[in-house]
């Protein structure tokens, strides 16, 4: 359901010899005028593995987008059942566009630290070049 760039989502997975996930989701605009734009999200998900173990993860994040492509996004997560906090922030920068925009290349990058639980203190760190073809 969307509407003026709010909607809510639910989707559910299952991985043959793995589990099943299911997530709920929120997200609304906050600020658009055309240039610059400010969404806001939240997610509740609960994830049955095969081997018995059952987790939920809940959360939520800020993020912004420009016209040119560039944007960054700022998340927390909390997975109750481990004691574990997750904070991530990731920015794109495009790098090239195609005069109709349909073809972009981007430069994504990203960081994430754990806080408490199975992986305190660790910091895991992504860095990613995406060729996007819209047709």
């Amino acid at each position: 359901m969307f509407r003026d760039g709010h909607g809510l989502s639910l989707q559910h997975s299952k991985t043959d010899n793995f589990g099943s996930s299911l997530t709920s989701s929120a997200h609304a605009n906050l600020f658009n005028d055309k240039t610059h734009k400010l969404d806001a999200n939240a997610f509740h998900s609960r994830t049955h593995l095969d081997n018995g173990f059952k987790f939920d993860r809940v959360g939520g994040g800020l993020g912004y987008d420009h016209v040119n492509g560039h944007g960054a996004s700022l998340t927390a997560s909390r997975i109750p059942q481990l004691d574990m906090n997750t904070l991530g922030l990731t920015g794109k920068a495009n790098l090239w566009s195609s005069p109709s925009r349909a073809t972009t290349l981007d430069l994504t990058g990203g960081v994430s630290k754990h806080f408490g639980g199975p992986f305190d203190g660790q910091t895991n760190k992504q860095i990613g070049l995406g060729l996007n073809s819209r047709f």
